[in-house]
């Protein structure tokens, strides 16, 4: 085949791509890429997880680490966010955020991967995997770097903090006949500034002189989960995590620090019955945990040790029919006996359908500095109005997943629906509403509820190469604040994501192009009354549509005699915010950084506007 042949059905390709995209476009909404998270801001972690995400779990771990490491992770590691309503812990009813990190190709032990933006910003990603026998490690290393400064809307203040960052992720796995283990060490350097344009860290830091905030982080942790067999059907699996976490902050004038060590012990025997149905879990936990938040001259400092076990039994009734049942019993030495039971069961009526019911409850301890972090942005005086109590809530709810493969049209569509009702014995208030100068933590002194609905529909066309999908929620998450039962701030109430994947076969090389696009929508938010700062927000914010896209292709149709039998080259473009949707004045008082007006934490938007970014992805096999 000639060049200029080749060159010819390329431009036909390109051609039918272009029309095709155009027109999925403009027929299609959205749905929730994994992918979806750009370059320098977390647009699909704010969307997916953002409606609460401080109460997240994070890798069986809660705590200081949790927000800022869920939120530096690079999506080219992460297959999935798992969610879901875990019997295994007192605390899961609070949220569960397990990302699982994609596994290396079965020939592909190197993946290198490096993006940059227009922005300055760079980013680079090394997962690699190692096979000697019965053991194998995979290490992951993120770096990302970003030093230049933009402020696209004017307003003084940098649109995208300076950063610096290093991840590095190891896990070795041994697998023998009857013992297998998985080992795993996180390590996480990252350094972050924000802040006025002139503000040098070096003069500025801690002095009027500029306006300046940001972040300094060193976590550490490492973790061994080891399962033997036993018998024929049982299990033991023993469990031990450590951690030491350090977070260093300022805003402006004040400065926090908090502090993290703590260890997680655990001991689980499963026993199954020779009819292979019944199942009996039994289990002793140990957890201790030292917790210092310092805020000028506020010190929040906590030591929590508590241990206790569960009994659980799992059966299922008849073909249709799976019941999963425990019971947590512990003792804390300041939230004293906690009982926490957890029951549900899975049911499926048809080959298409599949469902489940399911309820519990929960307890635990707010990090209540650390979990409203935006707030610190401002020059509110912060009160602790009482001793704050443990958090206690029960939850009810149900799903349902309906899936049928088209055979006659090669198409696959799901849809998933779920509704969960949280009631709250306690939460802590941090309660922005009694006076726009003030930010005060008080228990509960009234009802706190979060109804929640979620509408996933996805549909894969295997014969256009084309996936489409719509995920709507709708969250109600409301307490009793300064006396008045009104909805949180800053959550919104209605959010929505569009999703559009399109793979073109290139014949001639027997290569793909693929696109991907996503829209986002969120909804509008309620505003504390800031009137008094001079703020011009009102008392709701208005709704925010974001949208992104990114083209990947294969090296080879760039050029002719490559081939890459042994590794594999790709290259790939894209833009974020392409509406260039952005916040003109998320500062109240910004003129005035160190003015009692002065408050960045109210801000609901993007500032970073319209980003460009390329890059490639090596893979060797």
């Amino acid at each position: 085949m000639t060049y200029w042949k080749i060159l010819s059905e390329y431009h036909t390709n390109m051609k039918n791509i272009i029309y095709t995209t155009t027109l999925l476009l403009s027929l299609c909404f959205s749905y929730s890429s994994l992918l979806a998270q750009s370059l320098g801001e977390d647009a699909y972690l704010d969307y997916y997880l953002g409606r609460n995400i401080q109460e997240g779990r994070l890798f069986s771990g809660y705590g200081l680490n949790t927000l800022p490491l869920l939120k530096s992770i690079p999506n080219e590691w992460i297959y999935l966010y798992r969610r879901n309503n875990t019997l295994n812990d007192s605390r899961a009813l609070f949220g569960q955020v397990d990302p699982v990190f994609r596994v290396p190709y079965a020939r592909n032990n190197l993946l290198v991967s490096f993006k940059g933006s227009h922005l300055g910003e760079l980013d680079l990603n090394i997962i690699g995997k190692v096979r000697y026998k019965k053991v194998s490690t995979t290490l992951r290393v993120n770096g990302h770097w970003n030093s230049t400064k933009h402020d696209n809307n004017q307003d003084n203040f940098l649109d995208i903090p300076l950063q610096k960052r290093l991840l590095a992720h190891n896990i070795w796995n041994i697998n023998l006949d009857r013992f297998s283990s998985v080992n795993t060490i996180w390590y996480t350097n990252q350094q972050r500034q924000g802040g006025q344009w002139q503000f040098d860290y070096a003069k500025d830091y801690l002095t009027n002189q500029a306006y300046g905030y940001g972040q300094a982080i060193q976590h550490l942790v490492g973790e061994s989960i080891n399962y033997i067999s036993v018998r024929k059907r049982d299990l033991l699996t023993l469990q031990f995590r450590v951690a030491d976490h350090s977070h260093q902050d300022y805003y402006g004038l004040r400065q926090y620090t908090g502090t993290e060590w703590g260890i997680d012990t655990r001991a689980i025997y499963t026993y199954t019955l020779d009819n292979a149905v019944d199942q009996f879990r039994i289990g002793l936990n140990y957890h201790y945990n030292i917790i210092r938040e310092n805020l000028d001259t506020l010190q929040l400092h906590r030591n929590e040790s508590y241990g206790g076990g569960f009994v659980g039994y799992e059966t299922s009734l008849g073909k249709k029919f799976h019941l999963s049942s425990r019971f947590n019993i512990l003792y804390h030495n300041i939230a004293k006996w906690v009982l926490v039971p957890h029951l549900k069961l899975d049911f499926k009526l048809h080959e298409h359908f599949a469902a489940n019911i399911f309820g519990g409850g929960g307890m635990r301890f707010a990090n209540v500095l650390n979990e409203n972090q935006r707030f610190l942005l401002s020059n509110r005086t912060i009160e602790i109005k009482e001793p704050l109590e443990a958090e206690r809530a029960w939850n009810y709810g149900g799903s349902f997943v309906y899936s049928q493969w088209w055979k006659g049209v090669d198409l696959m569509s799901t849809l998933k629906f779920q509704f969960k009702h949280t009631l709250y014995e306690n939460k802590i208030i941090a309660d922005l509403d009694q006076d726009a100068y003030t930010l005060a933590f008080y228990n509960l002194d009234g009802k706190a509820e979060k109804f929640s609905f979620e509408l996933d529909a996805h549909v894969q066309w295997t014969a256009l190469r084309l996936d489409l999908g719509i995920d709507y929620r709708f969250d109600w998450y409301a307490a009793t604040i300064n006396q008045v039962y009104q909805q949180l701030p800053l959550q919104s109430m209605h959010t929505m994501m569009v999703d559009i994947g399109y793979r073109q076969k290139l014949n001639y090389y027997r290569k793909y192009i693929d696109f991907e696009t996503q829209l986002y929508w969120y909804g509008p938010q309620r505003l504390p009354d800031a009137s008094a700062k001079g703020s011009t927000f009102g008392l709701a914010s208005t709704g925010v549509f974001r949208w992104d896209m990114k083209v990947t292709a294969p090296i080879k149709i760039f050029f002719k005699r490559y081939r890459g039998e042994k590794y594999n080259i790709e290259l790939f473009v894209g833009m974020d915010n392409i509406l260039q949707n952005i916040q003109q004045n998320p500062f109240i008082a910004a003129t005035q950084p160190f003015s009692p007006d002065f408050d960045g934490g109210l801000a609901w938007q993007s500032t970073s506007g319209r980003r460009f970014y390329s890059g490639f992805k090596f893979y060797l096999k």
